[in-house]
């Protein structure tokens, strides 16, 4: 099966990035791939924007987080491949395609590109998940697929959607952060594949929402690690790696009370 035979189903959740959506809608509405939209702050502008064949827009009541949005909006979809994509993410129909290719050529259950902030400069090429429950961020071109990686963001994440509906999709426990993180792990477990792209960027407005949100990004990270330990951790691991991992969570604590402290001072 070639690239221009598979079909791709493109779930984007968004929030209050109305630029980074009306970015993409201008970039891919003339593709030819099935959009869902999961509105978590819905509005008449952004309905409107959403409207043509293949496009669905799901406006919601109430901020679902992002691992509840792309469930809901995998859910819609009887496409081959998902997309899972970011509205702070700028990609065309012609970095899709190579992504799409990228990821039968080489057998892949899943495929991200490489992320560049707006100065140019690499985010990461996936990332180690430390057993002291701390993520390393990989910047070596060597270390691009599972064989080499813990993990890749899914900020722009390509997956079949028969694995996707395997494992359950994303964790709704973890609601945001994390879950990407949760998700490949769970991938690893089954011996299924990714990789990264390494011949292929992406620009990543990176935090567009969060930005707004640090409370709320704080204390999601503190609670969504230990969610991560408890779920993926041994008993073995955690009586070695105790010092560190307390002492990281220690951190996760710390953050969330100094920003929420700044935030209602």
């Amino acid at each position: 099966m070639n690239a221009k035979t598979t079909s791709v189903g493109v779930v984007i959740p968004t929030y209050t990035n109305d630029i980074g959506l009306a970015f993409l809608w201008d970039a891919l509405g003339a593709g030819p791939y099935e959009f869902v939209v999961v509105d978590n702050k819905p509005s008449m502008q952004k309905s409107n924007l959403m409207r043509g064949k293949n496009r669905l827009y799901l406006p919601q009541k109430e901020n679902l987080g992002f691992a509840c949005s792309v469930n809901l909006g995998a859910a819609e979809l009887a496409t081959e491949w998902l997309l899972l994509l970011n509205d702070d993410i700028e990609i065309t129909v012609a970095q899709i395609n190579t992504l799409l290719r990228f990821a039968i050529d080489r057998g892949f259950d899943a495929a991200v590109p490489v992320f560049v902030n707006s100065d140019g400069d690499i985010e990461n090429i996936g990332y180690i998940v430390l057993p002291i429950g701390k993520i390393e961020l990989n910047f070596d071109v060597a270390k691009h697929t599972s064989d080499t990686l813990d993990g890749v963001t899914a900020a722009c994440l390509l997956v079949k959607r028969r694995i996707y509906e395997a494992l359950g999709g994303m964790d709704e426990k973890f609601v945001s952060y994390l879950e990407d993180v949760d998700f490949c792990l769970r991938m690893k477990q089954e011996d299924l594949r990714f990789g990264v792209n390494i011949d292929m960027q992406v620009l990543h407005h990176h935090r567009q929402t969060s930005k707004y949100m640090p409370v709320y990004k704080a204390k999601r990270d503190m609670i969504n690690w230990f969610l991560l330990i408890r779920k993926h951790w041994s008993l073995t691991m955690l009586i070695k790696y105790f010092p560190g991992i307390f002492l990281e969570r220690l951190l996760n604590i710390s953050g969330y009370i100094k920003t929420y402290s700044w935030k209602h001072r």
